[in-house]
């Protein structure tokens, strides 16, 4: 209560000072409930509510639960503190710029706030601050109805203090800032429609919580922010990953045309789910971008689940899918395209990738961790170079004008069922025999400058035969 009371003592004396605040300072709370009673207005009218504001308060105030629920849009010219808020369908609450708007204080420290809302409550700054937080020792407050909590497109909307659940019939959306010291159980939308929605919170997803954006907007998950399960979503929009913060408990990620994720610098942490329309990108233009996945708390291994496309871009510097110390498995029917000289399959001492059925690496850049690939692997467009160990039953086949190089020096090798060389495909090998087939040999390009065998390639297949065709014949 003390920290609690100091804490209400000083943004009660900032806000007198500064000539904001439409209250006087009571010595307790009234706990009383007011109703607005007129149409559009500001806060602070006294004989607007129902029973009327006392003289010295003008509206609703600390311990007070103010109910709006006649249709009418009621202003906060001021800053507003109280225990609890009641908005009623078509009814809309405005919090103006360089203001502040407070749930629970003078209330016992350790109780929740009361908020239902099945209207709006929008934060309107115009570059100044305009804020919505619980006060200092406020319990977790539940964001009830099937209103929208709306931050109006400026990122000095600050969504910006305490323990709160987003129940599945709300939605917060708009454009603004949801501030670290937030903590969110989400079993409803976040969605980004207006400018850029700025993450820096924990949110834990429960039920069908997600995070999405439309209308061209940009969520972006700073790396103060972490989210746990549900559903990371860019419709018509962008989300950023960016700074370092963390995905975990297998969240499904998706996109739609022309929705895209980009990962610039993040960590997965376990499996996760990425849906077929899916499009995430790896990159940050001329700054090093990495997608790093690492186990997760309970020591499990990453399967991500991709049906969807994974394209890891080097633009200007290093790309990179990044096996931290973990074997991550590459499983579903989807793609994993590197694209660019400096794009990267890559780890950290003991990474490595599982390339499973159905699923498929391709394009230009470098292989440098250990893979076991049941799939397949297609270079294409361009150098996709071996820098270690690929093992497997899967195939390996060599698109036209597209180079498969293997490095032996630095421990490529390249050990597979299949090896398909197109008609202008090229091929080579540095450092030693570094090719293994137990399977077939196709290889239909036919000029002779394109591929260097001068180590040879070694047929290991058990059964009575394997297939050899060179320049399109047997």
């Amino acid at each position: 209560m003390l920290k609690q009371s100091r804490r209400i003592r000083w943004f009660l004396a900032a806000v007198v000072l500064a000539g904001q605040f439409c209250l006087a300072m009571p010595t307790q709370a009234d706990n009383v409930s007011y109703t607005w009673i007129a149409g559009d207005g500001d806060w602070c009218g006294g004989a607007t509510w129902s029973p009327a504001a006392p003289p010295t308060y003008y509206g609703p105030g600390l311990g007070d639960t103010a109910i709006i629920n006649n249709g009418a849009t009621v202003t906060s010219t001021h800053n507003v503190w109280l225990y609890g808020l009641e908005i009623g369908a078509g009814s809309t609450v405005a919090v103006s710029n360089n203001t502040y708007f407070g749930l629970n204080y003078n209330n016992p420290p350790g109780t929740p706030a009361y908020y239902r809302n099945d209207g709006i409550f929008r934060l309107d700054s115009t570059g100044g601050n305009a804020s919505f937080f619980l006060g200092s020792g406020t319990s977790t407050t539940t964001l009830n109805g099937t209103g929208s909590l709306v931050l109006g497109g400026n990122i000095n909307n600050w969504w910006s203090e305490g323990p709160f659940v987003n129940a599945a019939t709300h939605t917060v959306q708009g454009g603004g800032t949801i501030g670290a010291n937030i903590s969110l159980t989400n079993y409803g939308l976040i969605l980004a429609n207006n400018q850029i929605l700025r993450i820096a919170a924990q949110i834990t997803n429960q039920g069908s919580g997600r995070l999405a954006t439309e209308s061209g907007a940009v969520m972006e998950l700073t790396g103060q922010a972490g989210v746990t399960g549900g559903t990371l979503s860019a419709g018509e929009g962008t989300v950023k990953l960016y700074g370092g913060g963390t995905l975990t408990g297998n969240p499904t990620l998706t996109s739609f045309n022309p929705g895209k994720i980009e990962w610039q610098d993040y960590y997965l942490k376990g499996p996760a789910t990425i849906n077929a329309l899916a499009n995430i990108i790896v990159n940050k233009g001329t700054s090093v971008a990495m997608m790093h996945l690492v186990k997760d708390a309970n020591g499990n291994d990453p399967t991500l689940t991709n049906n969807g496309t994974i394209r890891v871009k080097s633009t200007g510097s290093t790309s990179s899918m990044y096996a931290n110390y973990a074997t991550v498995t590459l499983t579903g029917t989807g793609s994993v395209i590197l694209e660019g000289n400096d794009s990267r399959l890559a780890g950290g001492g003991t990474g490595s990738y599982i390339n499973d059925i159905g699923h498929t690496i391709r394009g230009t850049g470098l292989v440098e961790k250990p893979v076991v690939n049941n799939g397949a692997i297609m270079a294409e467009n361009g150098w996709l170079t071996i820098y270690n160990v690929i093992t497997g039953t899967g195939s390996v086949t060599v698109a036209d004008n597209a180079t498969l190089g293997i490095n032996r020096n630095f421990g490529g090798s390249l050990s597979q069922r299949h090896l398909e060389m197109s008609r202008y495909a090229s091929l080579y090998q540095w450092g030693g025999p570094a090719i293994e087939l137990k399977g077939n040999f196709l290889f239909a390009q036919q000029e002779e400058s394109r591929w260097s065998l001068e180590h040879g390639i070694t047929f290991s297949g058990q059964g009575p035969q394997q297939r050899l065709e060179v320049g399109g014949h047997d």
